[in-house]
């Protein structure tokens, strides 16, 4: 049974114009403690949300509408005629690889709604809710047919770092393997360690957590992914800052692992924001001849999937254009 929103007690957000993943200046671990009883309503919403159970808070009427409505929002309920859960292409990535774990389905629902509620109405540089970045990372890492776990971390990979989420909370809400793959990927204190050392100290500790469990580096590159698919929000120092980054640090590790799947998009990306002038002119270029390439590899899928046909071999034959 989900919970209703009109009995929980809505929990105020810090409220920022964006948030930058990949900026350390935009860490929260800063600011001064929020009032307890913030905190106690925080522990009281995402527990109601993790069990299903109705929270003992007050009842709706005594509720102020405002509230009532603001938790509705973040808890994303709308009328049934309107609502498309955002999390229903990881949902469908994951049971297409899990299809009877339906516990795991229900977890996974629960964790994005907790994740959900915690970034509140932060957004992304772009314009868009920043939840949809954590979105995104667990759904590729669905897609790789990843366990729950790591998608649970990849939804709550930047809870820690940019909410009042504490990594203790995550502990006692999703375990201790959940809680230290989110602790691998958190970005250490930037103000406190200046923002050089703390870039290298974190991908350090980032490394060294990956040694214990490899989930951790698979979250951080597929999060690097998904940052380089939205780099063009960006201003241009940073663009180039993380394509050279990218390139020079998380690719060889692509390579290593043997992803090249994300190896291929992950140059591709950094290839564009390295050097534009060299990328447009050689994407116009693929562009011109690709109706002679189709016709071509048209021409010799049909011819081996009639010799495959003949030797009664099943076999999926298709062309995929080679990366920049």
């Amino acid at each position: 049974m989900d919970v209703e929103p009109a009995q929980l007690r809505a929990v105020p957000h810090i409220t920022a114009a964006f948030v930058d993943p990949e900026d350390d200046e935009d860490s929260l671990d800063g600011r001064s403690s929020e009032d307890a009883n913030l905190a106690v309503d925080r522990r009281i919403a995402v527990s109601a949300m993790l069990t299903g159970h109705k929270p003992r808070t007050a009842s709706p009427t005594s509720v102020p509408r405002w509230r009532r409505r603001r938790a509705e929002l973040l808890l994303g309920r709308r009328p049934a005629a309107e609502r498309v859960p955002a999390v229903a292409p990881l949902l469908d990535a994951f049971r297409r690889q899990r299809p009877d774990a339906d516990d795991e389905a229900d977890l996974l629902r629960r964790s994005y709604q907790v994740a959900e509620f915690l970034h509140g109405d932060q957004r992304r540089r772009s314009g868009a809710p920043y939840i949809s970045h954590p979105l995104a990372v667990a759904t590729i890492l669905a897609e790789l047919g990843m366990d729950v776990s790591t998608l649970v971390a990849a939804l709550l990979h930047d809870a820690v770092e940019d909410t009042d989420y504490t990594l203790g909370e995550c502990r006692v809400d999703f375990g201790a393997d959940v809680a230290r793959l989110v602790d691998g990927v958190t970005k250490l204190d930037g103000e406190r360690l200046g923002k050089d050392v703390a870039e290298r100290e974190t991908f350090r500790k980032m490394v060294l957590a990956a040694g214990a469990d490899l989930r951790v580096l698979l979250i951080k590159l597929v999060d690097r992914l998904h940052n380089l698919r939205t780099l063009g929000a960006q201003p241009p120092h940073k663009q180039a800052r993380i394509a050279r980054q990218s390139m020079d640090l998380l690719v060889p590790f692509c390579d290593r692992l043997g992803l090249y799947r994300l190896k291929r998009e992950m140059e591709d990306l950094a290839f564009r924001y390295l050097n534009p002038q060299a990328y447009a002119e050689i994407h116009a270029a693929a562009a011109i001849d690709q109706r002679r390439r189709d016709a071509y590899f048209a021409t010799v899928i049909k011819h081996v999937r009639e010799t495959l046909r003949e030797y009664r071999i099943r076999a999926s034959v298709r062309a995929r254009p080679r990366h920049m």
